[in-house]
């Protein structure tokens, strides 16, 4: 089943849509929609997927989408710097040098129920998760976003329990994309205290790829990983996405067995092997010469007495 609530007043509190939960949004400037439905989705044998909670704002400003920003894209930028621009904004779903926000705070997705946000039209998005292990946002129209936490030899990490994406400290998050507008960049972000992973500019077939390191300085915990882009319709599209940071695993140290043979050792052995083989030969040489004595007493004996 498939719902569908518009509100546009001047009330001025917004509360961000979740499966299953009472949705108030209101706004001076934007109408809001929300789509959301319960129906699952069948992938393949072993994925499964449901759609996803969208909230798609439609803003009043005719801004192109990501022509504007208000920090550097090819520069780092402290988490101070871009919340010092949350706390100056109602929202941003315009300005990819900044997270896209609502009531001037972060989306804070639950691992079970992913959160969407875009400029334009509403649109029919499916989120599915592919083999316990990739979180896929797509459309009708050729968009996808996949997500995945991997490790420095590409292997893909399992998702938990909840259905967050988890991620070890110095291992990857990796983002694959297809239709998105060629030539234009990709921003992912983590937050709560929002750091900029990274910037990926799209291919001219509208599609990338990109592994963003996670460093030992992210606390281990719960988090969100915010990936945000431009589609071919010039809209930005917003995925945020529950992660789970976790300390390093230590790998297991492997036994190395030398097998070198010390050369002492081998002198010594040898020379004990020789000196045995010596003794006991000795010994045989006195046992056979006893014996050949013995035997020649006794002939004497035995003729004196004939």
């Amino acid at each position: 089943m498939v719902s569908t609530t518009v509100v546009s007043t001047v009330a001025p509190s917004t509360t961000v849509g979740r499966r299953g939960r009472r949705t108030t949004t209101s706004s001076s400037v934007r109408a809001v929609v929300i789509t959301s439905t319960t129906v699952p989705v069948s992938v393949t044998s072993t994925s499964v997927g449901s759609r996803v909670v969208v909230e798609t704002v439609v803003t009043s400003t005719s801004v192109v989408a990501g022509s504007a920003t208000t920090l550097p894209l090819v520069a780092e930028v402290s988490p101070g710097q871009v919340q010092s621009v949350i706390a100056s904004r109602e929202s941003n779903v315009q300005d990819l040098s900044v997270p896209v926000f609502v009531d001037s705070k972060l989306p804070e997705p639950e691992p079970e129920n992913p959160l969407v946000i875009q400029t334009g039209s509403a649109a029919e998005l499916d989120i599915i998760t592919i083999n316990d292990q990739v979180v896929q946002l797509q459309d009708t129209e050729g968009f996808r976003l996949s997500v995945s936490a991997t490790d420095a030899d590409g292997v893909l990490a399992m998702v938990n329990t909840k259905g967050a994406i988890v991620v070890e400290r110095e291992n990857f998050i990796t983002v694959t994309g297809e239709g998105f507008k060629p030539g234009s960049d990709v921003v992912a972000w983590l937050f709560s205290e929002p750091r900029r992973l990274g910037v990926i500019r799209v291919s001219a077939s509208g599609a990338f790829e990109e592994r963003l390191r996670i460093g030992v300085d992210v606390p281990a915990g719960d988090h969100t990983t915010q990936i945000n882009g431009i589609t071919v319709n010039n809209e930005v599209r917003s995925l945020n996405l529950a992660v789970e940071v976790i300390e390093t695993i230590p790998q297991p140290t492997a036994v190395v067995t030398d097998t070198t043979i010390n050369p002492i050792i081998v002198a010594n052995t040898t020379t004990r092997n020789d000196t045995s083989f010596g003794t006991a030969m000795l010994l045989l040489g006195v046992l056979i010469g006893g014996s050949l004595v013995w035997f020649y007493l006794a002939r004497r004996r035995g003729t004196r007495e004939s």
